[in-house]
């Protein structure tokens, strides 16, 4: 099972669902929206992996932030078996005081099926 939230944890940086941050937002957090999810690799009539693909998003209010804390983010995703490339992109931020990069990210589950 693929657990974002406690993956994150150690940052101790919150982390929400997109769509769910609190009306009052900490200096720095986290969101992450799950884009897709497919079967990865079959075999004997059977699917043995599911991929998980998530767009994972750093908001800060510290512009100097910005890349060291998502790659922190993706090297630790990285540790607990995620799939992270690149530094990430920009991210559109709905306001003026927002800084924000998100980066694409995937898991592979192994089934057994």
């Amino acid at each position: 099972m693929v657990e974002i939230y406690n993956d994150l944890a150690e940052l101790k940086i919150p982390v929400y669902a997109e769509g769910d941050a609190p009306a009052e937002l900490p200096d720095q957090y986290f969101t992450f929206n799950e884009d897709y999810t497919s079967g990865g690799v079959f075999a004997d009539n059977g699917e043995k992996t599911v991929v998980y693909e998530f767009a994972l998003k750093y908001y800060t209010k510290d512009a100097s932030t910005i890349y060291s804390t998502l790659g922190a983010a993706l090297a630790l995703l990285k540790s607990k078996g995620y799939i992270t490339t690149g530094v990430g992109y920009a991210n559109p931020t709905y306001r003026d005081t927002w800084f924000s990069r998100q980066a694409d990210v995937k898991k592979i589950e192994y089934t057994g099926g």
